[in-house]
């Protein structure tokens, strides 16, 4: 292997194991307060542009000023900021965060979501690996929040904190040329399929 192919290499696992430089400051915007910009549509800001680090209003979209930039849109759930499961699945690693249903929509809580009581669980292994806080699927999910999964990321002290943020794209085109390899021999396995001669019952 040359020096060269082993540095790209080096460089796109460093990729797949680092953190979007944007994902901090999207996680600690502030959302849904008035458009400084258009304060007299009293339109609130629930989108982030991703490329200009902004919380932005759908006046300041329309006006083109953002167009061809990565957009995600917030929604309200329980009285906290999230954003499409879909949406955010395009830009981070998403696995092992627990989603929310909000208006038929799934949706990741870009913070922990208030519970019952404290929020707060001794048990382990039914608890948030960064805050503790209930989760409602242990043995799918690790984490309740995008947040929690961020922070897990960065202090990195098990050995089961999630090694990396970014979307392994190269990894997830595999595994789709993997599923639709797989769906298309099902499919071709029907047509293919004969029927079979069927059986006589027996004469007595």
């Amino acid at each position: 292997m040359s020096v060269h192919h082993s540095r790209s290499i080096q460089q796109e696992e460093h990729r797949f194991q680092g953190k979007p430089a944007w994902l901090d400051s999207f996680l600690s915007k502030t959302f849904f307060d008035i458009c400084p910009v258009h304060d007299h549509c009293t339109n609130v800001r629930n989108r982030y542009c991703i490329n200009c680090n902004l919380a932005v209003c759908q006046n300041c979209i329309a006006s083109g000023s953002h167009n061809g930039h990565n957009i995600l849109k917030l929604y309200r759930h329980v009285y906290k900021d999230v954003v499409s499961v879909n949406d955010m699945g395009n830009y981070i690693d998403c696995s092992k965060i627990q989603p929310y249903k909000c208006n038929k929509l799934w949706v990741f809580s870009l913070k922990p979501l208030p519970h019952k009581e404290s929020g707060f669980q001794a048990d382990a292994e039914h608890a948030c690996d960064y805050c503790r806080r209930i989760l409602s699927d242990p043995s799918l999910h690790r984490y309740c929040s995008l947040d929690c999964k961020v922070k897990a990321f960065s202090r990195k002290a098990k050995g089961s904190d999630p090694p990396f943020l970014a979307v392994r794209k190269r990894a997830a085109a595999a595994n789709d040329d993997e599923n639709a390899a797989v769906n298309r021999e099902a499919e071709e396995g029907k047509r293919n399929k004969r029927k079979g001669t069927p059986l006589r019952a027996p004469l007595f």
